[in-house]
């Protein structure tokens, strides 16, 4: 099957998936999508997606509920990520080199949807495998936060959640852009890396509340990516800001803006306060 069949195969499957003709769970249970290389063998990971109906877990609380991801929240998430890519992109944050060619994150609805099913069983856990034919090298953020009543926005919690993926770069340094590891003392600087990551192009997340006894409220939010860091690979090309960029973001002057039907394959080559400065307060 060449690729133009296989895009539209792929096409066709979500819109159908989508009117609930069929059940769509066995749409990711390839082997292939979840063969990881450790380093001496093959090892096959289970797929989030394969055999999920997308019901709540078992192991949710009774009254959990799915945060509603509005058009209000999506814009919220993205100016958030984007804000942060913006201040490395321009060199912004200290001892960080800027970006030559870091593009703007935009909303992808499978990855979305993939992501509900992380937080659906309401654990704080990276799943297994979230990969799909179209983002064999998803990645993936959580972050989870607890209070008692009376409980904070949501907007609030995404912000705080954001705020902390972000900041972990006060733990990294450009060493680890250039080529990235984990850290020796064992500090978590993933999810910046994740949040810088410049062969990053798509974002979806979801969000869950449920109780935990005295613990109270729980947040938990997902959010996979189109593209994951890479061992040994630069998290993000340095150089002048946006020289590499065809045509530069309006919003963020640090970002490369690309067309909506860009191909990542190889073959082809006013809401309240958005901005990631605001959030500090929160944390």
């Amino acid at each position: 099957m060449d690729r133009r069949s296989e895009v539209l195969l792929r096409v066709i499957s979500i819109i159908v998936c989508g009117l609930g003709v069929v059940r769509c769970d066995s749409f990711y249970c390839d082997p292939e999508l979840c063969r990881f290389w450790n380093g001496t063998d093959y090892n096959y990971e289970d797929h989030i997606a394969c055999g999920n109906n997308g019901s709540l877990s078992e192991d949710c609380p009774e009254g959990a509920t799915m945060v509603n991801m509005s058009q209000r929240r999506i814009n919220l998430l993205l100016d958030l990520h984007n804000a942060a890519r913006n201040r490395i992109a321009l060199g912004k944050i200290e001892d960080y080199l800027p970006a030559e060619s870091m593009p703007i994150l935009k909303w992808d609805r499978e990855l979305e949807y993939i992501a509900s099913l992380n937080v659906k069983t309401c654990k704080f856990a990276h799943d297994g495998c979230r990969n799909t034919y179209k983002y064999p090298y998803s990645g993936q953020n959580i972050a989870i936060s607890t209070q008692n009543p009376p409980f904070h926005s949501n907007s609030k919690r995404m912000k705080k959640a954001v705020a902390r993926w972000f900041y972990e770069y006060v733990d990294a340094n450009q060493t680890f852009i250039d080529e990235f590891s984990g850290h020796p003392e064992g500090k978590q600087i993933g999810h910046f890396a994740m949040m810088v990551a410049d062969r990053a192009k798509r974002v979806g997340c979801a969000a869950i509340r449920y109780w935990l006894g005295e613990k109270g409220l729980a947040f938990l939010m997902t959010c996979n990516y189109d593209f994951t860091p890479i061992y040994t690979e630069p998290i993000y090309k340095t150089g002048e800001p946006a020289s590499k960029c065809s045509k530069t973001s309006e919003k963020f002057t640090g970002l490369c803006e690309w067309d909506e039907d860009y191909d990542t394959s190889e073959e082809s080559n006013e809401i309240f306060g958005n901005e990631i400065d605001s959030v500090p307060s929160l944390l």
